[in-house]
């Protein structure tokens, strides 16, 4: 019996051994940079949508990516990142550039001589290119922790520009007492990471593209020039878009409610030549569950933290029915049945408390309307993209996929945002090499053979 089991013991170990080479083998695939391996984030950090799979398949030009590192050394998610990029893309081509011996190339491409890290896509000439910062593509919270991952937003974005060439502006109206461009900052900021870059346009001296200008106008005070309203709808008829919020009611300086709206006939006729008004009321929560915010500050689709929408001082949009289907009308942003309206017709409100002739909601607060290939997005607030609320998650990423759609560029918004979390940061291929190798050869042999050792002596003793 002892024979057979020094037999059995002998034949053990060497299968160990064998288990473990494999192993071995398999962590230093796993751990390799060029080397295929799986994506166990949670949240597929390192997987790469359909629609960028179908672009990186469809390219017949070459692409060349460059990645800088700081004085701290490269970002190993974006790194990851771009070796999927790489893996995936026939075309693709993806350096690492060196500052300090590559300042030809910097200084051509524009990049910031920091310690800064940098990402640039580029065609094979070097004619057209994308210089996009690291840091660009985390989102963080308030005290500057990173939350969300969009690295394959902005590089499928900038590999579609360089294919491409066609650049998509925002065209922000002033000259009507809008909301100053400076109130959204953040916006357009985060807009030009994607690769859409805004631009002033001005009252009475409109110059607009159907094919690559979103116009967006927001909160007018006062209405449309004849000639301004004229051109804006001879932009539309050509296939244009754009973005609207048409404010009833504001917060004034001390903290009042302002119901001072001044008349606005010709974007009043804009807005109905797509199924579309803005009600002359003040929609208010019934139910704020016991919060300090009031109740004309609304939260919708649950707290903010957890995508939900904040969104201050609004009215209901109403809906026109298209008798003759032509219009396609979506609700984008509408409330519950929690909700009541105060009729502010009269230019004041008497209590914000509800009362039995109040009408309850549902209500829509953001439409989209589409007609013949143009399309309208009205909102009746600013504030939910302006500097102040657009870090709120749920906000940022309403308005965001807003202008992805009216740019016809939704697949570059999608995947949306990949939340970074505990678990998405800590997985297999995150650990030095040297760590994977220490636990497979090290520790769980240890393990094996202290255990083995254990239940070899007990049938020894019992035999």
């Amino acid at each position: 019996m002892r024979k057979t089991l020094q037999k059995y013991s002998a034949f053990s170990i060497l299968l160990m051994l064998v288990v473990l080479i494999a192993l071995c083998s398999v962590v230093l695939n796993l751990t390799d940079d060029n080397a295929d391996f799986a994506d166990m984030t949670t949240n597929h950090l390192y997987t790469l949508s359909p629609v960028t799979l179908d672009l990186l398949a469809s390219m017949d030009s070459d692409i060349y990516i460059y990645a800088t590192e700081g004085s701290s050394g490269g970002n190993d998610m974006i790194a990851r990142l771009l070796s999927v990029y790489k893996r995936e893309g026939s075309h693709l081509t993806v350096e690492s550039l060196d500052p300090a011996t590559n300042s030809g190339l910097m200084a051509q491409f524009e990049i910031p001589t920091t310690d800064s890290e940098y990402v640039v896509v580029s065609n094979k000439s070097k004619t057209r290119s994308k210089v996009m910062s690291a840091e660009s593509m985390f989102i963080t919270d308030d005290n500057g922790i990173p939350t969300y991952f969009r690295g394959e937003q902005m590089i499928t974005g900038a590999i579609q520009y360089v294919l491409t060439g066609a650049e998509q502006h925002i065209a922000v109206l002033t000259g009507h007492g809008e909301t100053s461009r400076s109130s959204i900052s953040l916006l357009l900021s985060s807009l030009n990471d994607l690769g859409y870059e805004a631009r002033i346009v001005r009252s009475n001296s409109l110059s607009l593209s159907s094919e690559n200008d979103v116009l967006l106008i927001m909160a007018p005070s006062m209405d449309l020039s004849e000639s301004d309203a004229s051109y804006i709808r001879d932009f539309l008829s050509k296939g244009g878009r754009a973005v609207i919020t048409k404010n009833n009611v504001s917060l004034s300086d001390d903290g009042g409610l302002d119901l001072s709206a001044e008349s606005t006939p010709n974007l009043d006729a804009i807005l109905a030549s797509y199924g579309l008004s803005v009600n002359q009321d003040l929609i208010i929560s019934d139910d704020i569950s016991g919060s300090s915010l009031r109740p004309t500050r609304l939260v919708i689709g649950g707290a903010d933290a957890d995508g939900g929408i904040v969104i201050d001082e609004c009215s209901s949009i109403a809906v026109r029915e298209d008798v003759n289907r032509k219009l396609r009308i979506t609700t984008l942003l509408s409330t519950d049945d929690t909700y009541y309206a105060k009729d502010i017709s009269k230019g004041r409100v008497d209590t914000l408390t509800k009362n039995p002739d109040d009408l309850s909601g549902p209500f829509v607060l953001g439409a989209l309307a589409e007609k013949n290939g143009s399309a309208i997005a009205l909102f009746t607030s600013t504030t939910f993209m302006c500097d102040n609320d657009i870090s709120i998650m749920g906000n940022k990423s309403l308005i965001l996929n807003v202008f992805a759609s009216l740019m016809r560029r939704d697949e570059v918004l999608t995947p949306a945002y990949k939340a970074l979390t505990i678990s998405s940061s800590v997985n297999m291929y995150s650990f030095p090499r040297y760590m994977w190798m220490f636990l497979f050869v090290i520790i769980i042999p240890t393990v094996i053979i202290f255990f083995g050792v254990i239940t070899w002596s007990r049938i020894f003793r019992k035999k």
